[in-house]
């Protein structure tokens, strides 16, 4: 099939009420299997160890969001500072916020796919990926590709993210009797919250094209890996890239690039303000692979470094309290 006439990958934005309504029962049936799968066998849960915490790592980002990953097919290796395992088919990885990782799909007995629950300002982004082979055939150029994105707005959904930072503690404190018990329980909260909420959830308003908004909902679950380029965005979003870049700029008025820099620019915003990370921890978490590049790029859209920006508005909170 033509790539700009394959199907979106957004779903439930803008659909019609019965693709809308299949998508969501699809994400939040995932989430409750999860659950179900949890309670009945909790050594089901994994998760990345908290070390190494917004250092650079080869091919890896890391998230100022906690994630979880559930494998649906094939097994995913994850790699990072001092640590490499792997979450097989049928469970479920916690990704505590900022550790680095890099994501590796392995075909197994089944064929790479999983489902991710990313934090977004507006609530959260559930995510189904899968692993297509490139045109090399090798598996070193296999790239993790969305191919569902179900964006959710929901305040509830947002915040049942600290289960996940609570569950990261308890884990972390494992010397404490039934730190582990615990750890289980609040990620089933979590999963339980989500599914809710997805259920929940009516159809989005759509502003833009279904292309249009697959890309905006990818990069903003995305905005941590440099490796977003606007090829790999065209295949999430089931088009060609010039297709993407033609529609993105008549529906929005800016090219995807210049929308990608500026939600990087806004999320460095909030981070700096913050305060919890190095100039240098903030660029990584936004996706700037090299603190001068971040610097330069900071410094053209807000007419202060960084650092500045960040002693600017501290001086302006303090003014204000």
């Amino acid at each position: 099939m033509p790539a700009e006439t394959r199907e979106p990958a957004v779903a439930g934005v803008g659909e019609a009420q019965g693709g809308a309504d299949a998508a969501r029962r699809d994400f939040a049936g995932v989430l409750e299997e999860a659950a179900r799968g949890l309670a009945a066998a909790p050594e089901r849960l994994r998760r990345a160890r908290s070390v190494g915490l917004h250092r650079r790592w080869p091919r890896a980002h890391f998230h100022p969001t906690p994630e979880l990953f559930i494998q649906l097919g094939g097994a995913t290796r994850f790699e990072g500072p001092e640590q490499r395992w792997e979450l097989p088919a049928g469970e479920a990885g916690l990704m505590p916020r900022g550790v680095p990782h890099a994501e590796t799909p392995i075909d197994r007995a089944t064929a790479y796919e999983m489902v991710v629950a990313c934090h977004v300002r507006s609530g959260f982004t559930l995510i189904r990926a899968h692993a297509p082979r490139e045109r090399s055939g090798t598996a070193a150029a296999r790239r993790i590709t969305p191919r569902a994105i179900l964006p959710v707005t929901s305040e509830r959904g947002r915040d049942a993210f600290r289960y996940l930072d609570e569950a990261e503690r308890a884990w972390a404190g494992g010397e404490r009797e039934g730190a582990g018990e615990l750890a289980v329980d609040l990620v089933r909260v979590f999963l339980r919250v989500l599914a809710e909420e997805t259920r929940r959830a009516g159809p989005g308003r759509r502003r833009y094209s279904a292309v249009v908004e697959a890309a905006r909902a990818v990069v903003r679950a995305h905005l941590a890996d440099p490796r977003l380029s606007v090829d790999w965005l065209a295949r999430a979003a089931g088009c060609s890239p010039d297709h993407l870049t033609r529609r993105f700029r008549a529906e929005t008025g800016s090219s995807v690039v210049a929308w990608v820099t500026a939600e990087r620019v806004a999320l460095a915003q909030r981070l700096l303000a913050e305060g919890d990370y190095q100039v240098a921890e903030v660029g990584w978490a936004c996706g700037f692979a090299q603190p001068s590049y971040f610097i330069r790029v900071f410094r053209a859209r807000t007419g202060m470094t960084p650092l500045a920006w960040r002693r600017a508005r501290a001086a302006e909170g303090a003014g204000n309290a």
